[in-house]
């Protein structure tokens, strides 16, 4: 966000987050990877992640919504060694962040969210 700092899509506060991880046979996640990246492996196994993350709205009011995101992560290491992530796909309920979405992080996709949340669940679907 460098060039945007000034736009408040990059900073706002989480409503809510559900991390789910993963565990993945490093053959089927090699056939996916792009070239130049490998499965880093733990106990034999490939690790990935899906992080669902609710922020609040851009600008207050009544009728002001928040947005919702999801991204698919897996554990890498490139050719040089070096352990990285690489997040295969994003998703976003907010048309206007998924318009935009190639000047903040890299493209995103449209998806619809259903969330149920009480004191001690959160339920998305």
């Amino acid at each position: 966000m460098g060039a945007f700092r000034t736009l408040p899509l990059g900073r706002r506060r989480i409503q809510s987050r559900i991390l789910v991880l993963y565990r993945l046979r490093p053959d089927r996640l090699a056939a996916l990877l792009p070239e130049g990246f490998a499965p880093r492996a733990h106990a034999g196994f490939a690790i990935g992640a899906a992080l669902y993350t609710r922020l609040e709205p851009v600008l207050p009011g009544p009728r002001a919504q928040g947005s919702e995101h999801l991204a698919y992560r897996f554990a890498v290491q490139r050719e040089d060694g070096q352990a990285a992530g690489w997040v295969a796909r994003r998703e976003t309920s907010s048309w206007l962040e998924a318009r935009c979405s190639k000047l903040l992080r890299g493209a995103h996709g449209r998806a619809r969210f259903r969330c149920a949340e009480s004191a001690l669940t959160l339920e998305l679907a």
